[in-house]
């Protein structure tokens, strides 16, 4: 599979409250060079990517939510997880 980007960025990931209000996006504060690339994928492999979330005390439920932002093969995964006090 040949991933196409628009973009240097190949990923973002977003915090949503419960309400579906995004509180967080890990591109916010990023710089992307604008120029199309692209990533082959062969049979079997994967990428992985992280980031972390500063919480900073905020309480409640929320859902992460991971993208890959391929113009041609856009992927986004969700999970609900809940933040409680220490």
């Amino acid at each position: 599979v040949t991933l196409e980007f628009a973009t240097a960025q190949r990923y973002d990931f977003e915090v949503l409250d419960e309400g579906g209000a995004v509180v967080w996006r890990w591109s916010a504060d990023q710089v992307f060079a604008q120029m199309l690339g692209e990533e082959v994928l062969q049979a079997g492999e994967s990428r992985r990517y992280a980031a972390v979330w500063p919480t900073q005390g905020g309480r409640g439920e929320y859902v992460a939510r991971g993208l890959l932002t391929s113009r041609n093969y856009p992927v986004e995964l969700r999970t609900p997880f809940r933040v409680m006090d220490d």
